[in-house]
């Protein structure tokens, strides 16, 4: 008898997430399990969304590169649900997984760091992903701006990490000028960091 999807998450979760945990190790239970959460990932139930997307993010980065790809797809279509949860969830599973599948991942969380709740988990994501997110500079750029300093922290990061030195350059020079201190001495840094490569 086939188990609900409520059953199969159970499954899934039991024993502090042992077969979640394993599923970064072993390819023979990645198979299993990865196809299950994809297919719950775009469920009715909301509910049941949220948590195969929790258990994509506790599976996380797997010791092969690309393991999680296929999910990346069903994770960022939650990132367009007019619930905002969802989108939160959708957004944080891409800082676990969206390195997998950059092509897919990083055009999603660029559209998401439009919103003010789902900017700073798009732009960690983003950073994570690397270099691979260039595209996402302007990301960064703008929010080099932004009324917190602890954004602008973040977003001289994600120059730091995503963005080449000659699209980095001009907004770390005018952070250097920045009424934070945190934020000069942080550009400094990756303005330096960035020169010595």
């Amino acid at each position: 008898m086939p188990r609900s999807a409520s059953e199969t998450l159970d499954r899934l979760e039991a024993d502090d997430f042992a077969l979640l945990f394993e599923c970064r190790w072993s390819k023979k239970r990645r198979d299993e399990v990865l196809p299950i959460l994809t297919r719950l990932a775009r469920h009715r139930d909301r509910d049941i969304r949220h948590r195969a997307m929790w258990a994509v993010h506790r599976i996380g980065h797997c010791f092969r590169k690309g393991a999680m790809k296929a999910t990346v797809p069903e994770i960022t279509r939650n990132m367009q649900d007019k619930n905002l949860l969802t989108r939160k969830i959708a957004t944080g599973t891409l800082i676990a997984v969206g390195g997998d599948n950059p092509a897919v991942a990083v055009p999603a969380l660029v559209e998401a760091a439009k919103e003010n709740e789902l900017l700073v988990p798009a732009m960690q994501a983003l950073i994570g992903i690397g270099v691979r997110a260039r595209k996402a500079t302007p990301v960064f750029q703008e929010a080099a701006t932004h009324s917190q300093a602890k954004i602008r922290c973040l977003a001289i990061r994600g120059l730091g990490d995503v963005a080449t030195l000659s699209e980095a350059t001009p907004t770390l020079e005018l952070a250097m000028n920045d009424r934070s201190q945190q934020v000069r001495d942080l550009a400094a840094k990756v303005l330096q960091c960035k020169r010595g490569k």
